[in-house]
């Protein structure tokens, strides 16, 4: 093929379903021997009964297959095929594919990258191939407003983010640093033996502690043998329970000092729940003024 201009008729609109009545007009009702589809939803399907008898379909989409969208069988019914073609795939599993090609019927996929490359090169190279138009241009510091702009799919030709010379006209937004709590420390709850508290200890376990002391009137009398316990046993996690009072600093030192690794950190969890005559639970915590002192203890 010497001509690589393509006629105005044979150009339609691929945003909506209209490119199936134009297609099946321009053909005299038969269809196409090739459809090669990157649409998705009710537009493949369009394209689907777009293919003529004994046609194929070469979709190089992916959106429908992840979706696991469904595909019309009457077409088959007539001979025609349906190829999913990914080039990854083929390079992960069948490497030895790809210095290969692969013909069916009227189609020719070349499942070669560097001759796709050497083959669009040409194509540039004999102006075939010109310069996409036309270009839509986004400074760097409105790059949302370029992803919103290609995200409404009425879009034509390309979109370009241009960056300044300057890097500092830039808005950097600074790096959140991941919580990474020390191993060789221990982590005290006051508390902690509800639901509420179980859950942050495990995030604790999930973030790097792995010595976790519960601390609480009730924490002794825990066995040691309950799920919980073993759970984070099974993460790793050394775990000690000693009962008192926060509000007692004989209770806090004794904690303290029995603790197997020195203190990292205090979780206040404890609370008492009291009933109000005029409305309903509230919650209590007569700890807090002592557990606020609790790094005057650790010293």
């Amino acid at each position: 093929m010497d001509n690589f201009d393509i006629p105005r008729n044979r150009i339609f609109n691929s945003r909506d379903t209209s490119f199936l009545l134009d297609v099946v007009a321009e053909t005299k009702g038969r269809g196409v021997d090739v459809a090669l589809n990157s649409l998705s939803g009710e537009l493949l399907h369009a394209t689907w009964k777009c293919v003529a008898e004994f046609g194929i379909m070469v979709e190089i989409g992916k959106r429908d297959f992840i979706g696991q969208a469904t595909l019309s069988m009457d077409p088959f019914e007539q001979n025609r095929s349906f190829m999913g073609v990914d080039l990854t795939q083929i390079y992960t599993h069948r490497p030895a594919h790809m210095n290969r090609y692969l013909v069916s019927n009227l189609v020719e996929v070349v499942l070669t990258p560097r001759s796709l490359l050497r083959r669009s090169i040409e194509f540039f190279k004999n102006g075939h191939i010109k310069p996409i138009a036309p270009v839509k241009e986004f400074e760097a510091s409105h790059v949302e407003d370029a992803f919103r702009y290609m995200q409404k799919g009425q879009h034509i030709g390309k979109i370009i983010v241009t960056l300044p010379e300057i890097n500092k006209d830039l808005k950097v937004m600074p790096e959140r640093r991941q919580l990474s709590l020390r191993p060789d420390r221990a982590y005290l709850l006051v508390g902690g033996l509800g639901g509420l508290g179980r859950s942050v200890a495990s995030w604790l376990v999930e973030k790097g502690a792995r010595h976790i002391i519960f601390f609480s009137r009730s924490a002794g009398c825990v066995p040691k043998g309950d799920p919980y316990f073993l759970e984070l046993k099974a993460q790793g996690c050394f775990v000690q329970a000693f009962s008192g009072s926060v509000s007692k600093v004989a209770d806090v030192r004794r904690a303290i000092k029995a603790a197997e690794k020195p203190i990292g950190g205090v979780l206040q969890a404890s609370m008492v729940l009291s009933v109000s005559r005029k409305l309903f639970n509230v919650m209590v915590c007569p700890g807090l003024t002592d557990a606020c002192r609790m790094p005057q203890l650790l010293r």
